[in-house]
């Protein structure tokens, strides 16, 4: 598997590995290594460098800086462990934070209604800390200092300036 090899290239000592089975923009693998430490890798899927649904440059580094706020609003945020780039494959691997998927706490508690509501009440807390986060736009984080497009201060007037960059995406698509 070549995520495994990449991953042992980069010193992780990688004795198990799995992907998961989703994930539209990146191939994403949880990893055993060695010393028992478990991992989470994200590769950039071929041909996927630009988010269709918010118009940003999609990219590793993006990723990190999403962690990095998410980190400063409070919310449980995985330790990046490295940004690589092996034979031209950029690779990000963080730790892998404690807990259940969501599904899988659904399933082992029967879909139990009390168990549904616990979660989204626990959902909702974290959702109030990322909305705590204040930025000075509304936009593309390209790093920690820099949104893209600038000068939006508001949602709305962001989702319309992606709602006419969609539309002239489509237009573009049917005279060319």
């Amino acid at each position: 598997d070549r995520a495994f090899d990449l991953l042992n290239q980069r010193g992780y000592h990688v004795i198990s590995i799995k992907q998961f089975p989703l994930g539209a923009n990146r191939d994403v693998f949880e990893a055993v290594t060695e010393n028992d430490q478990h991992i989470i890798a994200r590769f950039v899927k071929d041909g996927k460098f630009r988010d269709m649904q918010y118009d940003g440059p999609l990219s590793l580094e993006r990723d990190a800086n999403m962690y990095q706020l998410a980190a400063t609003a409070g919310l449980p945020t995985p330790k990046i462990l490295g940004y690589h780039d092996v034979e031209n494959v950029p690779f990000l691997v963080v730790e892998k934070l404690p807990g259940k998927h969501w599904k899988k706490y659904l399933e082992e508690s029967e879909y139990s209604q009390d168990a549904y509501l616990r979660s989204l009440n626990f959902l909702g807390q974290d959702i109030a800390k990322a909305h705590a986060v204040s930025l000075p736009s509304y936009g593309d984080i390209i790093s920690p200092t820099t949104i893209h497009p600038t000068g939006i201060n508001n949602f709305t007037t962001r989702l319309n300036h992606l709602f006419s960059l969609h539309q002239r995406q489509e237009f573009s698509m049917h005279f060319h």
